[in-house]
């Protein structure tokens, strides 16, 4: 099993650096512009999962599939999520590490621009593969229709949620608000990607689902970890971001009016004017009283539990023995796409705990 793991993280490897250097080549990248490109397009670290995630999906469903064929599809997913992340980074207005951090929104923009660019051009490779009989089963259009589609509903969620972050919602809205995001782009890839591969709708369907919890796993435990960012610009308390967590700690009997309280208090230093002087309120220890109330309220620890159950769910469908698919494959896959959850489950496990004393 440790072979096709291998073979398949050296040909992703091979795969983005052959496609990459090409690309290169086209645009004639010099210089800031080609550093630039090939940090945060190209070839940045860690996104090969991903790829080799969706490569193995395809290899489960049909062994026999040429990799020249279904290349530019995998391609197509890894620019549209270089492209999904710079955008975050924009709208998010994350100030250190990220690209508009070190470079500006306006080069942010651009960079973004020509990951859509390169989206769309191997999305037309793809077509043009299928149109030369690689594989003539696919309804090349209706696919990319469905991508669109996709990325479009993504995009709503992501300005619902920037339109008025601080407001409170019900849980019910914060899920919804959950699935708009991660939950709708992994399903929409982990789909297109068998679909690509030769599966029917339905099947299909099963991977978009296993797709779309693993995408909430992901975003849940983003959303936890950012409660407690030691940096305030991306602390989602600090900058009264409405998360999961929130929405649980607010269906506290006790707690929720202080928490209430506390969520809508004016944000920064603020000066009070009271005789015989100013007093100035220390936000800091505003916001540290409010992730313990949040904590005591069981918010984070309500939400890791909900990660628990999505994760069961993940493997359930995941169990569902299909004779159709290559078994030593199919166990890989299996295998890949619960180790990516698990990570993010690991991830969270200090909080729980912390979670759990706060609540004893």
């Amino acid at each position: 099993m440790s072979t096709i793991k291998t073979d398949l993280k050296g040909e992703i490897q091979k795969l983005i650096e052959a496609t990459w250097e090409q690309t290169e080549n086209e645009l004639g990248c010099e210089g800031g512009f080609k550093e630039l490109l090939q940090e945060y397009v190209g070839m940045p670290d860690g996104s090969n999962i991903l790829l080799e995630t969706l490569y193995g999906l395809a290899l489960a469903i049909n062994p026999a599939i040429d990799l020249e064929y279904i290349e530019p599809f995998l391609m197509t997913c890894h620019y549209m999520h270089r492209a999904s992340l710079i955008c975050d980074d924009i709208v998010d207005a994350d100030k250190d590490n990220s690209l508009p951090g070190k470079y500006g929104n306006s080069r942010s923009l651009l960079i973004g621009l020509v990951a859509w660019w390169l989206t769309e051009r191997q999305l037309a490779r793809f077509a043009y593969n299928q149109k030369c009989g690689h594989n003539t089963s696919i309804n090349v259009l209706e696919l990319v229709d469905y991508i669109h589609k996709s990325l479009l509903l993504a995009t709503r969620g992501q300005f619902e949620e920037t339109d008025r972050p601080e407001k409170i919602i019900s849980i019910a809205e914060c899920l919804e608000r959950v699935a708009a995001k991660s939950g709708l782009f992994t399903e929409m890839v982990f789909k297109v990607t068998a679909l690509a591969a030769g599966a029917g709708e339905e099947e299909a369907g099963k991977y978009g689902e296993v797709g779309y919890r693993l995408g909430l796993i992901t975003q849940l435990a983003g959303d936890l970890v950012s409660c407690y960012d030691p940096n305030s610009r991306r602390n989602s308390i600090a900058c009264r971001h409405f998360s999961l967590p929130v929405a649980y700690a607010l269906t506290h009997f006790t707690l929720k009016d202080e928490i209430t309280r506390l969520w809508h208090s004016v944000q920064g230093p603020v000066i009070v004017h009271e005789s015989p002087g100013d007093v100035e309120i220390d936000r800091r220890n505003n916001n540290k009283r409010l992730l313990h109330l949040i904590e005591e309220a069981g918010g984070m620890l309500s939400t890791i539990l909900l990660m628990h159950q999505v994760n069961a769910e993940l493997e359930a469908l995941l169990n569902v023995e299909r004779e159709c698919y290559n078994k030593p494959q199919k166990e890989e896959l299996n295998q890949a796409v619960l180790n990516l959850a698990r990570r993010h489950l690991k991830t969270c496990a200090p909080l729980l705990r912390a979670s759990i004393t706060e609540t004893a």
